[in-house]
């Protein structure tokens, strides 16, 4: 049996020949990636600021937990980058760093009562995937996967929760993320058993506020001296560019309970699957899809795409840390 996830199913559907290079072939690119560090290091935080409900200081904690993440990711990229490029990669993730901690004090401030969280970070399950047509399982498939949480509402019903962090406006994130199939696909599992009353998305957006860049200062012919913004100046002036305006950086975002929406989701990922199968037979996943460059910049995978340049990437173990716990 081979394991989907449902980001490996939305990744099949932007890109067939991306998902093959990052879920078959397990390549991936040898670059500091800020849009990974700083969703790994605001998750970490999240999570760990709904299970500290009983400490007396929820906040720091996960803050120290933020850190944490974005450190691991760090210590991966060092094992096989150059000593001398990991310093620029340095200096950026400490500025990275001051960014998530504003954007989890902001969280803290914006959103002050908790979520009746009951289970965060938590583990679909492998079941094979269903035929939504015939409600047979799939012999070669199963999904498995990771959702960021569920909480209970005073009724007892339950509601998939679920933490995205963009860089674009919250209007265009808010658009993309409730036409997403990837949460569809958690709570068609997750429905199941439980009576779920819909999909809470909440958005964070990046704090805009520019590091000042360092400044150098001569006087009497003396030695140079450099003169740089600390860390803890620039995430105070995250912080308050948060605080002036907190409608511009954070938005929850509520999908009801839709019957139809999950099984057209359930639809996308048989039809997959079923793609994903026949190519092993014809070997047509190498065709390029049409994301080659969206709002966020170009694809990762552009240079080995389209230049066949293979030296700035890197063969893993495992392609996603989806895969990783259903391994």
């Amino acid at each position: 049996m081979r394991t989907l996830t449902p980001s490996a199913i939305a990744a099949y559907v932007s890109c067939p020949y991306r998902y093959q290079l990052s879920y078959l072939h397990k390549i991936s690119p040898i670059r500091y990636s800020p849009a990974l560090v700083v969703g790994r290091g605001l998750h970490a935080g999240i999570e760990w600021m709904y299970k500290a409900k009983l400490y007396n200081s929820p906040l720091q904690q996960s803050m120290l937990a933020a850190r944490e993440a974005m450190k691991k990711e760090l210590l991966k990229l060092k094992k096989v980058m150059d000593p001398n490029e990991f310093l620029e990669v340095y200096a950026q993730a400490q500025r990275d760093r001051a960014k998530v901690c504003a954007m989890l004090r902001a969280y803290y401030e914006v959103y002050p009562r908790s979520l009746n969280m009951i289970e965060t970070e938590g583990r679909l399950g492998m079941k094979p995937l269903v035929n939504p047509a015939t409600g047979k399982d799939s012999r070669t498939f199963h999904m498995d996967g990771i959702f960021d949480g569920v909480y209970r509402l005073d009724n007892n019903a339950l509601v998939l929760y679920e933490l995205k962090s963009t860089s674009d406006s919250l209007r265009e994130a808010s658009l993309v993320l409730s036409q997403s199939i990837q949460p569809q696909l958690y709570l068609s599992r997750l429905a199941v058993a439980n009576p779920f009353a819909g999909i809470c998305i909440d958005i964070v957006k990046k704090p805009i506020a520019p590091f000042k860049k360092a400044l150098s200062r001569a006087k009497n012919k003396k030695p140079v001296e450099v003169i740089a913004e600390p860390l803890d100046d620039y995430e105070e002036r995250c912080f308050k560019s948060y605080m002036k305006r907190p409608e511009h950086f954070f938005r929850r975002v509520m999908l009801p309970n839709d019957p139809q929406r999950i099984r057209d989701a359930q639809s996308i990922a048989w039809r997959v699957a079923q793609e994903i199968r026949d190519s092993d037979r014809y070997g047509y996943l190498t065709a390029r899809g049409c994301n080659c460059k969206t709002t966020h910049g170009w694809c990762d995978y552009r240079a080995l795409c389209w230049f066949n340049q293979t030296e700035n990437y890197q063969h893993g173990e495992y392609a996603h840390e989806e895969l990783e716990l259903a391994d």
